[in-house]
């Protein structure tokens, strides 16, 4: 069995976000992030200063809404 968690983010600070993923327990196996065509680019930030290797970011070319995004998430889960 594999865990998968999966993060909506539009207009979130990259930073909460960030600290977020740092209390994920090391059980979980992926983690999916996607970016709702977030203003502030929380993909793009959190690309740059998270290493994790069970992240996988998604990008929306247009905003889904929250409903959207996990529906997005699930799917590449």
């Amino acid at each position: 069995m594999k865990i998968t968690v999966v993060i909506p983010c539009f207009r979130t600070c990259y930073k909460i976000t960030h600290s977020i993923i740092n209390k994920i327990p090391s059980n979980v196996n992926y983690i999916i992030v996607v970016d709702d065509k977030c203003p502030f680019d929380t993909g793009k930030q959190l690309s740059k200063i998270c290493k994790d290797k069970r992240l996988k970011i998604i990008y929306h070319k247009n905003n889904k809404c929250v409903g959207g995004a996990v529906l997005s998430g699930y799917r590449q889960a």
